[in-house]
């Protein structure tokens, strides 16, 4: 092989195109392009689901002003007594109304996405790459993975309450817990249930009772597939709708894995999913911020959204049970 095509053959072996190459006994090398066929279909990574931030689990509350710095909210409950008295009685038992206002500040929740002309042409290569919309769904799930997370836990530096540390809810603590552990049986995991759910239902005397119940993936994987006793075909969740034909909603979200208070294991909500009870207060939904701005080579475009937090009049139709 002489020193040309010595020299062909090692950029041959460099480059990142894939081709085929074999040299003669006379030096010279031929050179040919493997032929790719790609598929048709595009294919994404899945993340993990945001059920707070898509409404699955609370409302999104969107009729406040854009422009408001904070948002409020009244709450009035009649209070008082009336009682047996004498005829000549002076002393009378009243009844009343005690109100309430709340006020919670908006903050600006942003992201933003940028491509460039090369980005452009590379997608254009691809066929079926709408490389524009790609960087936009990306944003909007790195938007929804926040929104997610500031309705769990809120920004306590900032004021901002989460349904995991909502004040006035109900902060139990499972009386056996540890659910992933197989000495805890079917009946104690069930009395843990009793116990949140009483929290709610007992602590209202009985004018409120949960509609929801939302645990750890860890717990739910046993429930669902965990006998409730040796013999009889019902598992441990099955029984537990049956037990409780009020709640409607059973299911589970990761980020209740760890979430026990202090760090104590996982944990499970239950609650009263009720726009009059509880709901998520974003005045601007996210929208963008003006038009895609283009610098240079690069399109850039900026999306943002107001969040307020919590509107929570009836705080107490929320249980987060930890230890569980």
């Amino acid at each position: 092989m002489n020193k040309h095509a010595a020299r062909l053959w090692s950029t041959w072996l460099d480059s990142s195109a894939r081709k085929m190459a074999r040299g003669d006994s006379n030096g010279a090398v031929f050179i040919k392009a493997l032929l790719i066929s790609f598929t048709k279909e595009l294919f994404r990574f899945e993340h993990e689901q945001t059920k707070f931030a898509s409404g699955e689990l609370i409302t999104i509350d969107t009729s406040d002003n854009p422009g408001s710095d904070s948002v409020g909210y009244a709450t009035v409950e009649s209070v008082g007594d009336a009682d047996i008295v004498a005829p000549d009685a002076t002393e009378i038992p009243s009844a009343d109304v005690r109100s309430g206002f709340k006020i919670i500040k908006a903050e600006t929740v942003a992201t933003s996405f940028h491509f460039s002309t090369q980005d452009l042409r590379q997608a254009s290569m691809q066929g079926n790459l709408d490389i524009a919309g790609e960087k936009a769904r990306s944003a909007r799930r790195a938007f929804d993975v926040r929104l997610d997370a500031l309705i769990r836990n809120g920004v306590p530096a900032l004021g901002m309450q989460g349904i995991l540390n909502l004040s006035d809810s109900k902060m139990e603590t499972a009386t056996t817990g540890d659910w992933s552990n197989t000495a805890t049986t079917p009946a104690q995991i069930s009395a843990d249930v009793r116990q949140a759910y009483n929290s709610i239902y007992v602590g209202t005397r009985g004018v409120y009772a949960p509609d929801t119940a939302v645990f750890s993936t860890q717990a739910w994987q046993r429930l669902t597939t965990e006998p409730y006793q040796i013999g009889v075909p019902m598992t441990i969740m099955e029984w537990l709708m049956k037990a409780y034909p009020g709640i409607k909603k059973w299911t589970d979200d990761v980020h209740l894995d760890d979430a026990g208070e202090g760090g104590n294991g996982d944990a499970f909500l239950l609650y009263l999913n009720n726009r009059d009870a509880i709901r998520a207060a974003m005045p601007m939904i996210l929208t963008p911020a003006g038009p895609l701005e283009q610098k240079g080579l690069v399109y850039h475009q900026v999306l943002e959204a107001r969040y307020a937090g919590l509107k929570a009049p009836l705080a107490r139709t929320v249980c987060k049970m930890s230890g569980i």
